[in-house]
């Protein structure tokens, strides 16, 4: 070698540790940010761990994700030469860098995190995404950086499912099938709570948030940005006895506990504008029912003379086990009309009945209550979901609630609160049918009837002046109108 030393060739890594946070010379954040990417230059991996809870966790990560690495908290109440250790053993032994892999020919959509800073021994890289209908096979190209210089890779993948489970799963098939798709939502989540913690606009951020709270709920995981409760009875306690269990603020529960598990996934609340349109069947106001006709122009509207008390059955479906009512309350008469009484909804029932379930949802102008296994009562001042298939409850603080049944049956309840009212107005809610298409040919109700009699009714059609229910017998009047209520 004539003398000289051959250096092998390594992969540049920074550990950066901390306990605390600037205190001189540089202290503001972003020139921290700044300062740190200018001198890296893309090209060096930085580290940081946080000591104890005096340090600047949220700075010490983001200057790492912003420079091809991670951060970790080293925790005071534990041993912190162990978790050094555990750290160090993760990223002593750097094989690759800039490692990417590419899916040829356009074939997969969706991808999660396809390009790593970093592979380490004993690490593993997963991406995951969707393969498009009609796809034979997957062309993965594999490209990276090593001490040994540049690596490339092709392989070829089939997509038939009808072959031998692949790498040695011992699972059936469509077992993995929904254990990927559970994979592909984990991985894409982090992706975006990652992006969102990055992000500098407020919109952008936002956006992430709600994109990785709407996959967190639909797949069931407990995020930075949703939480889960389940309440479950301990095997050695009475059945009769109430389980004590963490629930978040506003969510009671009452009765005793059921020997199947109630999950409530309840989420952080964050500010989301929601646009509400005129839906085809509708009650709201002092009570106004609107039907719209899908052939025509205009809309059906017609309103109730009711009284202080009165239950409205608005749907009744025996074929669907599916029932909604609604309670009138009181509310001052116009001048000059006090023999005319005026009314609103203040509380809707939701009953359904299944073969192995039934459940019944009440909503009040302060809470909703779900009565299933057992009581369950969430405040309307908190964003949270219930899922108890086929029912779905979403709520939106102070806002609305929606209650799905199955994916044919959606009902909106509008939270109506008026900050300056005047003498005729009281907070009240509101009742719409998003999607009916569920319901059956036989529904009644106020408005279950009218919903699948909409296309068949005609402008001449004569309507009824009065409408019954048990011994309750309230006028209706009927209104032709031709833009939009």
């Amino acid at each position: 070698m004539d003398g000289k030393v051959e250096k092998e060739p390594r992969i540049p890594l920074i550990i950066f540790l901390t306990d605390g946070e600037a205190t001189s010379g540089v202290t503001t954040g972003s020139r921290i940010l700044t300062n740190a990417q200018r001198a890296l230059k893309g090209t060096i991996s930085l580290f940081g761990l946080a000591f104890g809870d005096d340090a600047d966790y949220g700075l010490l990560r983001r200057l790492s994700l912003e420079n091809r690495g991670v951060a970790r908290r080293i925790y005071e109440d534990a041993d912190a030469t162990l978790q050094l250790k555990g750290f160090y053993d993760e990223i002593a032994s750097p094989l690759l860098y800039d490692v990417e892999l590419s899916y040829l020919d356009g074939v997969a959509e969706g991808l999660t995190q396809n390009l790593f800073p970093n592979y380490f021994q004993g690490s593993e890289l997963v991406v995951v995404g969707r393969v498009k209908p009609g796809a034979s096979k997957l062309q993965v190209r594999t490209t990276g950086q090593g001490q040994e210089g540049p690596l490339n890779l092709d392989n070829d993948i089939s997509t038939n499912t009808t072959k031998a489970v692949p790498f040695g799963c011992l699972a059936e098939i469509n077992k993995i099938g929904h254990f990927v798709q559970r994979l592909w939502a984990y991985f894409t989540i982090q992706d975006l709570l990652q992006a969102r913690f990055r992000a500098n606009d407020t919109a952008a951020r936002r956006l992430l948030t709600e994109k990785a709270t709407n996959l967190s709920i639909k797949y069931n995981f407990v995020t930075p940005v949703t939480s889960l409760v389940v309440v479950r009875p301990e095997e050695a306690r009475d059945r009769n006895q109430p389980v004590k269990t963490t629930i978040p603020p506003g969510v009671t529960r009452a009765l005793k506990a059921s020997p199947r598990a109630l999950a409530v996934s309840v989420l952080v609340p964050h500010t989301v504008a929601r646009a509400l349109t005129l839906y085809p069947s509708t009650m709201d106001g002092d009570p106004h029912f609107v039907i719209k006709l899908p052939r025509s122009l205009g809309n059906l509207c017609f309103t109730l003379d009711g009284c202080l008390g009165d239950i409205l059955r608005l749907v009744s479906d025996r074929a669907t086990g599916l029932s909604v009512n609604g309670h009138l309350m009181g509310a001052p008469s116009r001048p000059g009309h006090k023999e005319r009484p005026r009314t609103y909804l203040d509380v809707i029932t939701i009953v359904v009945e299944r073969p192995h379930a039934s459940y019944v949802v009440n909503i009040t102008q302060k809470c909703v209550t779900l009565y299933g296994e057992e009581v369950l009562v969430l405040s309307l001042n908190q964003q949270a979901t219930i899922s108890k298939p086929p029912l779905a409850i979403s709520m939106w603080p102070e806002a609305n609630i929606t209650v799905q049944i199955g994916s044919t049956i959606e009902f909106l309840v509008l939270l109506h609160h008026y900050s300056h009212p005047t003498v005729l107005q009281l907070d009240h809610l509101g009742f719409y049918i998003m999607k009916g298409q569920g319901l059956s040919a036989s529904a009644g109700g106020l408005l279950g009837k009218l919903f699948h009699e909409e296309g068949d009714h005609h402008q001449h059609q004569p309507f009824p002046r009065s409408i019954s229910w048990g011994q309750s017998c309230l006028d209706a009047k009927r209104c032709k109108q031709s833009t939009t209520h």
